[in-house]
């Protein structure tokens, strides 16, 4: 029977923790393998080099029109924005997720990953554990 790793328990409580709340997410599986089928190999590459392990969507609501940050909601329906007075619209943010265990660190590739999707204005999360993703949605009001 294989062991668990201590990094493969951080990615399931973290999947766990993700569909408790109902968050939509999908695992990112990276790397090369070499198919042989009648004596022809061929390559097959899944994903990219420095991906995270998790692609979550969560669900914010923001201002189309001034673009404040997110609104809190009532039990009926959100709030008016503050800034402008009008009712703001959801959208979905992407947030990459890699989970690391105890002083695992992030790789060249896994860097170079971060830097390019937060610029394309996505959310970057080194989890270490279920509880540094509960955090960040606390703090973005995406899980009450």
């Amino acid at each position: 029977m294989k062991r668990a790793t201590p990094e493969s328990c951080v990615l399931k409580a973290v999947t766990d923790l993700l569909t408790a709340h109902r968050i939509w997410w999908m695992r990112n599986n990276t790397g090369t393998h070499v198919l042989e089928h009648d004596g022809r190999k061929r390559v097959f590459r899944a994903g990219r080099p420095g991906m995270a392990d998790l692609l979550a969507l969560v669900q914010q609501e923001w201002c189309a029109a001034c673009h404040a940050p997110p609104l809190r909601q009532t039990a009926f329906r959100s709030q008016k924005c503050v800034a402008c007075g009008r009712y703001p619209e959801r959208m979905h943010l992407p947030l990459w997720i890699e989970c690391k265990a105890g002083r695992g660190v992030q790789s060249d590739a896994q860097k170079e990953f971060q830097r390019e999707v937060e610029q394309q204005g996505h959310v970057y999360l080194l989890a270490r554990s279920s509880n540094d993703v509960w955090q960040w949605l606390t703090d973005n009001r995406v899980a009450r």
